[in-house]
């Protein structure tokens, strides 16, 4: 990686934090709602990326952008249960559903994509 595409990435980086924390405010104050739609986004970024041929913004937008976007640590500790008394039954049908719409959102903006080019 070139110094160049490095400062890039780190701009886009710091781009795609931001991005999160405006929709995080921008959405009800549900952190599911918010986290699952910068998660999958961030993975039809990455679908979309993958399946263009690599260039200098293969890694800004994919690593940079999309990394900064998603957020695996925040739903990391979302599935953390806060009280002996959350069931864990609930919390596990939500990562089931982010982890299923990211994946979903890659492979569908990877097939698009590719049909399209």
């Amino acid at each position: 990686m070139t110094p160049l595409v490095l400062a890039a990435t780190v701009l886009a980086g710091a781009l795609g934090a931001t991005l999160r924390w405006l929709i995080t405010r921008a959405l009800p104050h549900t952190p599911w709602w918010s986290l699952g739609v910068v998660n999958t986004v961030g993975s039809a970024i990455v679908g979309i990326i993958a399946a263009l041929p690599e260039s200098f913004w293969t890694y800004p937008l994919m690593v940079g952008l999309a990394g900064g976007l998603t957020t695996f640590s925040t739903l990391a500790i979302m599935m953390v249960p806060q009280r002996a008394s959350i069931r864990v039954g609930p919390l596990l049908a939500a990562l089931a559903l982010h982890l299923a719409l990211g994946i979903a959102s890659c492979a569908g903006a990877f097939l698009v994509t590719t049909a399209l080019v």
